[in-house]
């Protein structure tokens, strides 16, 4: 299944819709990722937090051996932790990241969660700017700025970030920050895409709206975020669920479903089984 591109800022561009690593560790997350990639999903997000990057690495290789694929239509994004978030560190990290995911270079360096009681981010972020002189790096974003950070950023160097992965679901809407993004070019990505798997049980606003395009509630869910402009990135054990979350384009949602979606936004109770991922920070 064929997977559009979003078009960045900086020209390049990433799959509408990512694949997410948290929490696959060891050989599941080798098999896990070699699957998604069988399947259909073309980027796939990883971070040092994670400790998967090998595996994440080995799988993609092995995937390109075995297809034939280009190089160049998949889509790596790695993460630099706050800890990492002074310049000499975070140089260090982009290289090492590359190194343990064994490819020519990281299509995405974002810095991780910004520590907001300090301004150390600032030189991280000129770090991952010189990494993509380098070569190390392709494009650069953030993950979890507030807006105050985020126009930090973009004083201090002149670049801004070609994406912002935020928590975003049909509960947390994040309705200031999209906007943002909208005004600077930004593009959105949403790690907990389906809210702890809420959708898939409990919510009436999604089993009516599934039932009348004969699809899942998780399907309508992440068709919710393309249409928003949203980069979702769910994650999925199991090669039927993968290929569903990227079954999606056979249908549309309409205005008042995005609407009645868009209304029934509220704190999202946690799920025994997560269902999404639990994105760790620093």
């Amino acid at each position: 299944m064929k997977v559009p591109n979003r078009t960045l800022n900086d020209g390049t561009g990433v799959p509408v819709i990512g694949f997410s690593t948290v929490p696959l560790r060891g050989r599941d997350c080798h098999d896990v990722i070699l699957s998604a990639l069988r399947n259909g999903f073309r980027l796939i997000d990883a971070a040092s937090n994670y400790h998967n990057e090998v595996e994440i690495g080995q799988a993609v290789r092995d995937f390109l051996k075995e297809t034939g694929t280009p190089r160049d239509e998949i889509v790596i994004q790695a993460k630099i932790p706050a800890r990492l978030h002074e310049y000499d560190k975070a140089m260090l990290a982009c290289s090492d990241s590359q190194q343990l995911l064994g490819l020519d270079r990281i299509d995405v360096a974002i810095l991780h969660s910004p520590d907001p009681g300090s301004d150390a981010y600032l030189e991280a972020w000129r770090a991952l700017i010189d990494s993509r002189s380098r070569g190390v790096v392709r494009s650069v974003g953030v993950s979890s700025c507030t807006v105050g950070q985020l126009e930090n950023l973009i004083s201090s160097s002149g670049v801004v970030p070609a994406v912002h992965q935020v928590e975003l679901n049909a509960y947390l809407v994040q309705e200031e920050i999209r906007a943002h993004h909208a005004r600077l070019g930004i593009v959105t990505q949403a790690w907990n895409p389906l809210g702890g798997g809420v959708s898939a049980y409990v919510d009436p606003p999604w089993v009516g709206i599934a039932d009348s395009h004969h699809v899942t509630a998780d399907q309508v869910s992440i068709r919710w975020h393309l249409q928003l402009g949203n980069v979702p990135l769910p994650m999925a054990k199991q090669g039927p669920r993968q290929q569903e979350f990227l079954d999606v384009f056979g249908f549309e949602l309409s205005r008042e479903e995005m609407a009645a979606i868009l209304s029934n936004s509220q704190p999202a109770p946690t799920l025994p089984d997560g269902g999404g991922g639990v994105e760790p920070g620093l």
